[in-house]
C-alpha cells in the first residue's frame, strides 16, 4: 500500500496568534448577527435601541462617533458602568467563596473599580490636541472598553479582560478621531501603567492580607 503524502496544512500545530485570530473571528461574526438581529427589530422600543447602541458600538463604533444624537453613546457608557459592578460583585464573591473572607472580596472589588476610574484620569492626562478637546468622547471609548470587565471573576480573567478592555478602548478612540499615535500613548500610559503597578501591588497586598490573616 502506497501512504499518501501528508497534507502539511493539517500537521501544523495551531499557535498562540492563530488561536486568537479564530476566537476574534468567532467574536465578530457573533457581533454582527447581534447587529443584524438588534437592527431588524421592528418596534424601537428601549431595549431595541440600547442592543442598537452596544452592538454598534462593537462591531463599528465610528456609528457613534458620527452620531449627531448623544443618546446612543449615553446608553454605551451606561452599560460600560453595569459590566463593571457586575464584574466588580462577582469578583468579591469568588474571592468570598474561596475563604479569603470578607475584607479581600471587598478589597477585590474595590480594586477593579478603582483601577477604572484610574485609567480614565490617565487616558485623559495623556491625551493629545485632539482628545483633550472632547472629554465626552474619551468618556464613551474607556465606558465601551469597561464591558470585558463583566468576566473579571478571578485574576486570570481580570488579565484576559483588560487586554480586549484595551483593544477596545483603542479601537473606539480611533473611531472618535484619534490618530493611532495618541489613541496607542492614551491606551499605553492607562492600560500599561496599571499592570506594571499591578504587578507590584498585588505582591504587596498579598503580603499584608497574609499578615491580617495570621495576626502578625
Amino acid at each position: 500500500m502506497v501512504s499518501r503524502p501528508q497534507d502539511p496544512r493539517a500537521s501544523k500545530r495551531m499557535t498562540a496568534p492563530d488561536l486568537v485570530v479564530g476566537v476574534f473571528g468567532h467574536w465578530r461574526a457573533a457581533v454582527s448577527h447581534a447587529v443584524h438581529a438588534a437592527i431588524s427589530v421592528p418596534a424601537r422600543t428601549g431595549a431595541a435601541v440600547w442592543l442598537t447602541s452596544v452592538a454598534r458600538f462593537l462591531s463599528h463604533p465610528a456609528d457613534i462617533a458620527a452620531s449627531d444624537d448623544p443618546h446612543p453613546g449615553l446608553l454605551v457608557s451606561r452599560t460600560g458602568y453595569a459590566c463593571l459592578t457586575i464584574g466588580a460583585a462577582l469578583a468579591a464573591i469568588v474571592t468570598f467563596r474561596g475563604g479569603a473572607g470578607a475584607f479581600a472580596a471587598a478589597t477585590d472589588a474595590a480594586w477593579l473599580i478603582v483601577w477604572a476610574a484610574a485609567r480614565y484620569a490617565v487616558m485623559r492626562l495623556a491625551s493629545g490636541d485632539v482628545m483633550r478637546k472632547r472629554p465626552s468622547a474619551v468618556m464613551v471609548a474607556w465606558a465601551g472598553g469597561l464591558f470585558p470587565l463583566i468576566f473579571a471573576a478571578t485574576p486570570a480573567l481580570h488579565a484576559a479582560a483588560l487586554v480586549v478592555s484595551a483593544a477596545l478602548t483603542w479601537r473606539a478612540l480611533c473611531a472618535e478621531g484619534a490618530p493611532t499615535r495618541e489613541a496607542s500613548l492614551m491606551v499605553g500610559w492607562g492600560f500599561g501603567g496599571q499592570a506594571a503597578v499591578e504587578v507590584v501591588a498585588w505582591v504587596v497586598r498579598g503580603g499584608i492580607i497574609y499578615a491580617l490573616l495570621l495576626g502578625r
